[in-house]
C-alpha cells in the first residue's frame, strides 16, 4: 500500500512538473508573440525598386501582381522586371498557383508581353502536382491509384503516366483544376458523392479567389476547403504549402552557392497565400496592396509610413499573415 501510494504521489509531482513546464513554454510563446506583433514594423514602399537591391532573389507571384487575367501584362509590371533582368546581382523567379505546368505558364506570360529573358526562373502549383505524380514520394501519393477524374480542364496526370477517366466514382482520386461555373455550389454535389466514396482529391490551385478584369473568380482551392471541412482526405500543392517552396529552395541551393533565405524576398497580393507562405518559411515579404485584398487597402496614401503587426491584423481583417512589407503595386 505505501510502495502503491508512493508511486502515485511520484506520478502526481512528475505531472505537475510537465503542466508547470507546459505552462511556462505556452506563456513564453504568447509574450514572445506578443512582443514581436507589437515591435515588428510593417514599412510602407513607394517602389519595389528601393527594396530590391537588400535583397538577391525575388520569389515573385503572377496573378494580381504582373497580370490580372488581361489581355496585356501591368505596364509597370513589364518595366520592373526589365529594369530587374538588367541586374545580375538580383535572381528572379516567378511562382505561381497556376495549375497549369512551367512551359504552359511560360507560353501564356509571352503573349501578355512578359518575355522569357525577363526572369530567371518559373515554378507553378500545376508543375508541382506533375512532379509528384512522376515521384509517388509523398506519403499521400505512395499508395495510390493511378486513375485520375479531372475537376476542370488538365492533363497534367496523363502527363505523368496516370489514366484519365471520365467518370469520377472510377477515379483513385479527383484532380481539381478549376471550378465548375467558377461557383462551388455547382461542384457540391458531386463533391459529396466523392466524399461518400471516399475518394482522395488532388488540389493544383489552392488560391480560393483571383482578382479578374471582371471582378473576383473562385478557384479550386474553394473545392479543396469544402473537401476538408467534411473531412475528406485531400491535399494541396502550391502557396502556402511546403512541397513547391522545399522545391524552389532546393534548386536555388543546388545553382548557386550563395543562396540564403535571409536574402530572398516574396512578393504577392496574396495574404494566405504569398505572404503566409513567407511567414511559415522565414522568409520576408512585401504585399502588393492593389490585388485581391483590394477592398482592405483602398487608399494606401492614407496609411502611415509604419504599423505594427497588431495594427495591420486589424486594418486587414485577419490575424493569420503579415507582411514585411507594403507597396501598392509592382512598380
Amino acid at each position: 500500500m505505501y510502495t502503491f501510494n508512493k508511486l502515485t504521489l511520484n506520478l502526481v509531482k512528475i505531472s505537475l512538473r510537465l503542466a508547470s513546464s507546459w505552462i511556462i513554454v505556452n506563456i513564453y510563446k504568447f509574450l514572445a508573440n506578443l512582443f514581436n506583433n507589437l515591435m515588428s514594423k510593417i514599412k510602407k514602399y513607394r517602389s519595389i525598386k528601393s527594396l530590391a537591391a537588400r535583397y538577391q532573389f525575388l520569389v515573385i507571384d503572377i496573378w494580381g501582381v504582373l497580370h490580372d487575367g488581361g489581355t496585356t501584362a501591368f505596364p509597370e509590371a513589364i518595366e520592373l522586371l526589365k529594369w530587374l533582368s538588367g541586374h545580375e546581382s538580383i535572381i528572379t523567379i516567378l511562382m505561381s498557383n497556376s495549375p497549369r505546368t512551367k512551359d504552359e505558364v511560360e507560353r501564356s506570360l509571352q503573349a501578355v508581353g512578359i518575355k522569357r529573358e525577363y526572369y530567371n526562373h518559373l515554378h507553378t502549383s500545376g508543375q508541382e502536382v506533375l512532379n509528384q505524380l512522376k515521384e509517388r514520394r509523398h506519403p499521400f501519393l505512395k499508395n495510390l491509384g493511378k486513375r485520375g477524374y479531372v475537376i476542370g480542364k488538365s492533363n497534367i496526370h496523363t502527363q505523368a503516366g496516370d489514366e484519365d477517366v471520365v467518370d469520377f466514382l472510377t477515379a483513385d482520386y479527383l484532380l481539381a483544376t478549376r471550378v465548375p461555373n467558377d461557383d462551388l455550389s455547382s461542384a457540391i454535389p458531386m463533391l459529396n458523392k466523392a466524399l461518400s466514396a471516399k475518394i482522395p482529391m488532388i488540389c493544383a490551385n489552392p488560391d480560393e479567389h483571383v482578382p479578374t478584369t471582371f471582378g473576383v473568380k473562385q478557384c479550386p482551392g474553394v473545392m479543396y476547403k469544402y473537401y476538408k471541412e467534411k473531412k475528406g482526405a485531400a491535399i494541396a500543392f502550391g502557396k502556402p504549402f511546403p512541397d513547391i517552396y522545399k522545391r524552389i529552395f532546393f534548386t536555388l541551393r543546388n545553382k548557386y552557392s550563395n543562396f540564403n533565405s535571409e536574402r530572398t524576398l516574396v512578393i504577392g497580393d496574396g495574404l494566405f497565400t504569398d505572404i503566409l507562405g513567407a511567414n511559415e518559411h522565414d522568409v520576408d515579404s512585401v504585399l502588393i496592396t492593389d490585388g485581391i485584398h483590394k477592398d482592405k487597402f483602398e487608399d494606401i496614401s492614407k496609411m502611415p509610413a509604419e504599423m505594427n503587426k497588431s495594427q495591420f491584423h486589424v486594418l486587414s481583417g485577419q490575424a493569420k499573415a503579415a507582411p514585411n512589407f507594403i507597396c501598392e503595386r509592382f512598380e
